[in-house]
């Protein structure tokens, strides 16, 4: 039978080595998901400059719309808006809440990047892309079997004292299964609520 003898280089190796473990779970216990995985400045920054108030609307719209966040995932690139045409995405909205969401969704952004800390859960584009086309939502559902859909978000448009709001959503849950739209909240006693949509509400 081998016997180790654990000699003083031995214990202060152990002894560093329980340190450094130590260090590494008080990181990863103190530090948001968002600053653990992405360092990037360009996501700190934007991350700071979206604050809690866009993340507000979408749980308003999650509330709109019967869904609950804990059986759903949220598609990880947010949906970007390209025209050039300059007339109101929603006429019954200001001027300032437009043109922050055309300023917002011209370019795709990460919303794990930017949200991950209020404990939603996202999929990303190449997940999507590696389920079979044939057969895809049986495969997702195989997956993420506590999950009912997808949902896809653009940035959220605000005017310039944030009492008004504009989102483009997409939720996808089966070949017959889905709503998308772009919505307008308004911010009532602290609250946000639907009090608008732009062209038509489409459902599958």
């Amino acid at each position: 039978m081998r016997r180790f003898v654990y000699g003083p280089s031995s214990f202060v190796g152990t002894f560093l080595l329980g340190l450094a473990v130590v260090a590494t779970a008080s990181y990863l216990l103190t530090v948001s998901p968002v600053d653990r995985y992405l360092l990037g400045q360009e996501c700190v920054e934007a991350r700071d400059a979206a604050g809690a108030g866009e993340w507000a609307v979408y749980q308003a719209l999650m509330k709109e719309e019967g869904l609950s966040e804990s059986h759903i995932l949220i598609q990880d690139d947010s949906l970007s808006f390209e025209s050039t045409d300059d007339s109101l995405i929603i006429p019954t909205a200001a001027v300032a809440t437009n043109t922050d969401y055309r300023e917002k969704n011209r370019m795709e952004y990460s919303l794990s990047c930017l949200f991950a800390s209020n404990g939603a859960s996202f999929i990303t584009r190449a997940e999507i892309q590696s389920l079979p086309e044939r057969g895809f939502w049986n495969a997702f559902h195989l997956s993420h079997p506590l999950t009912f859909g997808m949902l896809g978000l653009s940035r959220v448009g605000f005017n310039s004292d944030r009492t008004e709001a504009i989102v483009d959503f997409g939720f996808s849950c089966g070949g017959l299964c889905g709503h998308s739209s772009i919505w307008k909240f308004t911010k009532v006693d602290g609250q946000w609520q639907k009090t608008g949509s732009g062209g038509f509400d489409i459902y599958s």
